[in-house]
Order: structure tokens, then sequence, then C-alpha cells
């Protein structure tokens, strides 16, 4: 159940599901190191690889990161659902699936949260040297207010 304020920072867990993808595990892992949303965390849940992709993991891992070894592959929906219900035993409010093979953007995970009113975002003009606090991402969309803004923009989020 979501955080009753939307001031309160969410836990969100990440649910990258494998089998024999070490590399492309690794490499979506990797993609995660920039990312600064509190409260995050990600279950790599293993179906059973051949290819040390478990071993892998735990050694390249960091301190949000949790292997889930199946022992076998169970496929796509029962891997999923143990990480689901993994992530839904330690608290997590929001659940995000994911592929191996997916390389995310440094604020994927704040954006989402924005956009279901948690949190701020300040997009900041280079060009003007203004900054406007946007309460959700979906502002950015409409069309009125990306017409007013031509210079080089920054988007930061108040999570990290």
């Amino acid at each position: 159940m979501p955080p009753s304020s939307p001031s309160a920072v969410p836990t969100v867990a990440v649910i990258i599901l494998t089998w024999n993808g070490k590399e492309l595990t690794l490499d979506c892992l990797r993609s995660f190191a920039p990312v600064t949303t509190p409260n995050l965390r990600i279950l790599v849940v293993d179906n059973g690889s051949a290819d040390d992709t478990v071993a892998a993991v735990r050694a390249g891992g960091d301190a949000r990161d949790t292997v889930i070894e199946n022992g076998a592959n169970v496929g796509y929906a029962a891997g999923n659902n143990e990480g689901i219900r993994r992530a839904l035993d330690q608290g997590a409010d929001f659940i995000l699936l994911l592929n191996n093979d997916t390389v995310v953007d440094p604020v994927l995970v704040d954006q989402l949260l924005a956009a279901m009113g948690y949190g701020h975002f300040r997009l900041i003009d280079l060009a003007r040297n203004e900054t406007k606090l946007i309460p959700r991402t979906a502002e950015l969309l409409e069309r009125t207010y990306v017409d007013r803004v031509r210079g080089t923009v920054a988007l930061e989020s108040d999570f990290g």
C-alpha cells in the first residue's frame, strides 16, 4: 500500500528476471549505479542460470541488490511472481518489473514516482537561469509549457 502522504518516500522494488543472461543482467544493474532514489530495492530473480549469473551479480552488486535463486527455469510469470512475493514481504509500496536487457535512465524511478504524485522535480532552464518546481512530470508534456521552455534544460529530483 502506497504511503498516505505524497511527501513520504515510498519503497520501490525493481524485479529483474534472468536466465543465462549474465552480461545483460550486469549491464542492467550497472545502469542503476547513478540512481539515487531513496528506498529503492533491486531484486534479481534467477531462473536456474548455468552461466554464473548468480555469482557475478553477487560479486558486482551493491547493498540494494537481492538475489533470489529459483533453482530451475520456472518461466516468466512464475519467476516474476516469486520476486513480487519477496518484494511485498519486504514492504514494497510499488513494484517495477524489468527485463534483464533494460538499461535505465538515472531519473526513471523518480519520474515514475513524481507522475504518481510523490516528490517534486525542478526544471532548470540553463539559458534563462530560471528554475521552476514541477509537482508532476506530466506537466512537462503540456504543450503550452513546452513551448515556453526553449533553452537548454535539466531535470533534477528532490528525492536525490
